[in-house]
């Protein structure tokens, strides 16, 4: 079955497909998991091998020439790919990791590079580019081991918060390139790595009293990923899964683009694709000033639009005290984690849906009060990522968390890949696995009239045990497409068969559809069935309607991602609401009672938070419309404004 550990396979590999970068590593059963450095372009012909390979994709322009053994025309990938991104606009597929789990957008259309309008600009979608970055990963593998990873045990991770709808994709994204994978959440690969130093984790259970709850806060380039899991004399069960947390590294280059744009052109702003450039270019700043020993600034450079050479250059300064700032005081404060935070626009570009508020350890104080409140503690922090080099980071985190100890971790980069391969190798007997199950429950909607829903995996289902919803059955639509709503929430005593009201605690995911045919012109109109759920070996959900009757067939269920589909009430918005609210912000900046923002800047910020205006849809025109018809007599303040006025209102239209 597709998953499944094979005794006879040879090695056992973790691979950390990350937002910034990707980490491959391996072990034979019985040996200590390592990293494998893999080969990729750091010049236009030359090759290094490296731990890490930057997540990242980029389209030579024409003259370039680039001959990229692990990628096909017209992509190069790996350090060169990163280094070229951050100095010719427009060219690059960065994030892709964040991309699959965007639900507002069609993640198997070629939508990257996202906000560029050049028509013959190459495009690949979300799936394409992880499959992409994947078969990088194992062309490097037969380089260096004469033979396919596909014949290899894997084990791929994915954020603890990812819906299934992601979980989904990832795994297609691993298919297109041939590999059969299991999924890992990512917190829980960061504890395999640490179980290197489990008598220290057993002199920690035994001072807390017999079990210590772990906090583990993954912080990548993408997402912030909280996990709990707790130790004790008889394992380790992952007790507690936080929500899908958008925010990381790329909001802080974000942050640091907007404190240095105005700096690059004397006060106006960049174009969109340009400033995409910026968030790049500051990304790189900001890993060399947050490491230690670093200088006092870099030189932040972009080259001119439409030149690729340094002659055309824009730059500033960029200082250590002002990314210790930032990071401090705008992502890991401390003062008002009990407050709610005061209503503000996201950090957003590129057309992802970035969290409203930037504290990360607002989010972490959050969470564990969640888990206080049922019963729990936290004993101790395992802190993952990149960003926890940066001086001063972990102690932060500490502080949100009153008597915690830190439970370091040997290095953040490598962690998940090497955790992943613990994972493997611990499913095969070599070593104690984690306790997970299902993160959440799931529902199916019920049609009629209060709006109900029917359980169909409860929280904490172990992979590979079927749950039925025993004793509730239904009748199934035949010889005709059906869809089914699936919801999600966090609950703790549903069992697989209760009815419950479909409230606001509830989440929807993507519908789940179908065609059930019975067959042949007498065939019957209905069946009766139960609803059958698994959470499968792959680390992915398994729905299906089984008859009632002797027959018992069963019709298996799939996600329905199709975006032209126009039942709008089952399909999820094209723009989340947290984005509306952040373009209805701007344009209250420039056209509401007090007025603060540029008019000849509207346009270009609405694009920044939407994309592009051609690619506006009919809800999301209408709403924009709505908010700037409101007080129309503000067009009148000054030419910019109707200018713009006018423009916005015919464009929506």
């Amino acid at each position: 079955m597709s998953g499944k550990l094979v005794l006879g396979r040879r090695r056992v590999v973790g691979i950390d497909l990350g937002t910034t970068h990707t980490v491959l590593a391996w072990a034979n059963v019985g040996a200590e998991p390592r990293a494998m450095e893999i080969p990729q372009l750091v010049a236009p012909s030359q090759i290094e091998s490296r731990e890490l390979l930057p997540s990242c994709l980029y389209a030579p322009i024409e003259g370039e020439a680039h001959d990229d053994p692990f990628q096909s025309s017209p992509w190069i990938g790996g350090e060169l790919a990163r280094k070229r991104s951050a100095e010719v606009p427009g060219r690059s597929i960065t994030s892709a990791k964040s991309w699959l789990c965007h639900a507002a957008v069609d993640r198997n259309a070629a939508i990257l590079p996202w906000g560029t309008s050049d028509e013959s600009m190459p495009r690949l979608s979300p799936v394409e580019a992880s499959a992409r970055i994947l078969s990088h990963v194992a062309r490097a593998w037969e380089a260096e081991f004469r033979s396919p990873l596909s014949i290899e045990t894997i084990v791929l991770t994915v954020p603890a918060s990812f819906d299934e709808v992601a979980r989904e994709l990832t795994l297609r994204a691993a298919r297109d390139v041939g590999l059969d994978v299991t999924l890992l959440e990512e917190p829980q690969a960061a504890f395999y790595d640490y179980l290197r130093s489990e008598r220290e984790l057993s002199a920690l259970v035994r001072d807390r009293g017999g079990h210590a709850d772990i906090l583990v806060c993954d912080v990548g380039g993408g997402t912030t990923d909280l996990s709990i899991i707790r130790a004790s004399a008889d394992g380790y069960e992952r007790v507690a899964v936080g929500r899908h947390i958008l925010l990381g590294g790329d909001n802080m280059d974000l942050a640091l683009a907007h404190t240095l744009e105005p700096r690059m052109k004397k006060g106006s702003k960049l174009d969109a694709v340009t400033f995409a450039q910026l968030v790049l270019a500051c990304r790189r700043a900001r890993e060399i000033l947050s490491s230690k020993d670093s200088p006092e600034s870099v030189t932040v450079s972009l080259a001119a639009r439409g030149s690729a050479l340094v002659g055309g250059a824009l730059h500033t300064q960029l200082t250590r005290d002002e990314v210790r700032r930032l990071t401090f005081e705008g992502f890991f404060p401390l003062e008002g984690l009990d407050r709610a935070p005061a209503a503000r626009a996201a950090l957003t570009t590129s057309g992802l849906p970035f969290e409203r508020d930037p504290a990360i350890t607002r989010h972490v104080r959050q969470f564990v009060k969640k888990h206080e409140a049922a019963g729990g503690r936290v004993d101790a922090l395992l802190p993952n990522g990149g960003l926890f080099r940066a001086e001063g980071v972990i102690e932060r985190v500490l502080a949100t968390l009153g008597g915690a100890v830190v439970l370091p971790s040997a290095d953040p980069d490598l962690a998940v890949a090497r955790g992943a391969v613990r994972h493997g190798l611990a499913k095969l007997g070599a070593g104690r696995r984690i306790n997970a199950g299902s993160a959440r429950a799931f529902y199916i909607g019920l049609s009629g009239d209060p709006p109900r829903a029917v359980c169909v995996l409860p929280k904490g289902a172990q992979e590979g045990q079927p749950h039925r919803t025993e004793g509730t059955s239904f009748d199934l639509v035949m010889n005709a497409p059906v869809r089914f709503d699936l919801y999600t929430r966090d609950a703790k005593d549903d069992p697989a068969g209760v009815i419950v009201a479909r409230d606001e605690t509830l989440s929807i995911l993507a519908p789940l559809a179908a065609h059930f045919g019975a067959g042949g012109r007498r065939a019957p109109r209905s069946a009766r069935v139960v609803i059958e759920a698994e959470l499968a070996v792959t680390g992915t959900l398994s729905i299906a309607c089984v008859e009632t009757a002797e027959e018992s067939r069963r019709y298996a269920l799939s996600f329905d991602l199709r975006k032209e589909d126009t039942r709008a009430s089952i399909v999820p918005p094209s723009v989340p609401p947290n984005t509306l609210d952040a373009a209805r912000l701007a344009i209250e900046s420039v056209f509401g009672k007090s007025s603060s923002g540029a008019p000849k800047e509207l346009v270009r910020d609405l694009e920044r938070l939407l994309g592009e205006r051609s690619r506006w849809d009919a809800v999301t025109s209408r709403a924009l419309f709505d908010a700037v018809s409101r007080v129309p007599g503000s067009r009148r303040r000054t030419v910019d404004h109707e200018r713009v006025f006018f423009a916005l209102a015919g464009t929506c239209l």
